[in-house]
């Protein structure tokens, strides 16, 4: 991916998502009594 420039690609429809259901993800592990790896 040697085209990827952040500053035009960070904060499209994709990259919100992904962080949306990264910290749902978090949450969800977090409520666990083990402990998490990621």
């Amino acid at each position: 991916m040697l085209s990827y420039r952040h500053a035009f690609h960070a904060g499209n429809h994709a990259d919100v998502l992904k962080h949306c259901v990264e910290v749902q993800l978090l949450r969800h592990l977090a409520r666990k009594d083990k402990a998490f790896w990621f």
